[in-house]
């Protein structure tokens, strides 16, 4: 087994780099050893125990006065965050002051090793802890003339400001921005108070959102004050905008029922409040059509409501409705479906070249998209493929935009931000959620040792047993 030989080894490098006061390349070992261990620790309470050997490689490299204990000082301030940030007052109540404590040791540690290997990341952190955070949920539906409740989740905010805006205009192609596309009309600003807390945790507040008096689409925006607002519907990126949330949605009096019978993709149009069919609704089905360097959106049918309300259409691969109906309108995307069968989402596997990287390195991507049901089963060509990858905080670091090729597959790299966004998780989202990975950002080294394993000559069939031998060099 690997880590019967391979924690004897950490901890030999340990000892040698230790007895000769060598400790940079000793808190090098250490880390990499309690890292392995903790992969590997399948007892109960293992996030604990970590974090208390974090806490001891500290105080062990503190008591000699090296630069290296900030490594362990970023581990410990970084669980002391998590932990921190995770607070819910229902849920979650047990934390406290936490993010305070991350912070003294942040301070504590740049104080005293200012130019340690670990002080970028540790000032990284600091910022992520003084960071405003702003969030908020609110149904994308809603309904004409009735007020609406929105939660406000927030973090070292005592007030924000919300604006509401009219859609007039969608936008018609990607771009970094999506809301600079959009043209706007302002139809409400409020301010929000919120409670201080000296203790910078999350908390959560309930707002009246007033009806809406007419349909259509509606960005909502909150920010910490209204230039902020002003910045992010001008800039070009929102990759390096923090602080804010926004919304869009569709206030409407239509309903929309979707459902396959007979080989046909059937959409059913009601009235929302009375549940009356809506005859004569027009209905456009539509597609992204993606070139080289542009993007345009294909009519694929467009057809009104029969007298119940229902309008069919056959369609392979995803596609997007909108339905208008006296001045009203509403639409959604769909996926292919299998036809004489239940409806079915094409299904989506993520792959990365690795698991862990540093800032500023490229990640190299898979996707792989299959239908795998009773009728069908194999790869889906030509699948539009929609690759978002963000931080922990919501932040958007990339996106792309590909189609698969013959065998089902897409391949996508993207370069990792040098910073301005917080370590850790970096998840990559396919698809509004079809399918997802994540990958580790953090600055690390890399083990000071090398595996090598023979050459296994000899062929092999699936369930044979298979032994093999190497050796380990370190260096």
């Amino acid at each position: 087994r690997q880590e019967n030989w391979v924690f004897p080894l950490f901890h030999a490098m340990e000892m040698l780099h230790w007895t000769q006061n060598r400790f940079t390349p000793y808190s090098h070992a250490l880390e990499s050893r309690i890292q392995f261990v903790s992969s590997h620790y399948a007892g109960a309470n293992g996030d604990n125990l970590t974090q208390k050997a974090w806490a001891a490689a500290e105080q062990r490299l503190l008591a000699k006065n090296h630069s290296s204990t900030a490594i362990f000082t970023l581990k410990v301030a970084y669980e002391l965050m998590r932990t921190g940030k995770s607070y819910h007052w229902k849920n979650n109540p047990k934390p406290k002051d936490e993010l305070v404590q991350s912070l003294n040791k942040i301070d504590a540690s740049l104080k005293l090793f200012p130019d340690s290997e670990a002080a970028e990341g540790l000032k990284e952190l600091k910022k992520s802890i003084l960071d405003n955070e702003l969030a908020f949920t609110i149904k994308t539906d809603l309904s004409l003339n009735e007020a609406q409740l929105m939660g406000v989740d927030y973090r070292n905010l005592n007030h924000a400001t919300m604006v509401v805006f009219h859609v007039k205009k969608d936008f018609n192609s990607y771009s970094q921005n999506y809301l600079k596309q959009l043209t706007l009309e302002k139809v409400y600003t409020q301010q929000l108070t919120f409670d201080e807390d000296k203790y910078m945790l999350p908390h959560s507040k309930d707002f009246i959102l007033p009806a809406f008096t007419a349909t259509g689409k509606y960005l909502i925006v909150i920010a910490p004050d209204a230039e902020k607002i002003a910045t992010i519907l001008a800039a070009d990126t929102l990759a390096n905008q923090t602080g804010f949330a926004y919304k869009v949605v569709q206030v409407t009096e239509l309903t929309v029922k979707v459902s396959s019978e007979n080989s046909r993709n059937r959409i059913q149009v009601v009235h929302q409040q009375t549940g009356k069919p809506s005859a004569g609704a027009k209905v456009r089905y539509t597609r992204k059509v993606y070139g080289m360097n542009n993007e345009h959106t294909m009519l694929l049918k467009e057809t009104t409501t029969n007298s119940d309300g229902i309008s069919e259409a056959d369609f392979t691969n995803e596609f997007n409705y909108t339905v208008s109906y006296k001045g009203d309108s509403v639409g959604d995307r769909l996926y292919r479906y299998n036809y004489g069968q239940e409806s079915v989402k094409t299904k989506m596997m993520v792959y990365t070249d690795r698991s862990i990287y540093r800032p500023g390195q490229t990640v190299n991507y898979k996707v792989i998209a299959y239908d795998d049901n009773d009728t069908r089963k194999g790869v889906v060509a030509d699948f539009q493929v929609r690759m978002v990858a963000t931080d922990q905080n919501g932040q958007q670091l990339a996106s792309q935009n590909n189609r698969t090729n013959q065998y089902g597959s897409v391949a996508g790299s993207f370069q990792l931000p040098l910073s301005g966004f917080l370590p850790g998780q970096v998840y990559l989202t396919i698809n509004e959620g079809g399918a997802y990975q994540y990958i580790t950002v953090e600055e690390y080294k890399r083990p000071t040792f090398e595996t090598v394993f023979d050459t296994i000559k000899a062929q092999y069939a699936l369930g044979d047993s298979i032994t093999f031998s190497g050796k380990a060099i370190a260096y």
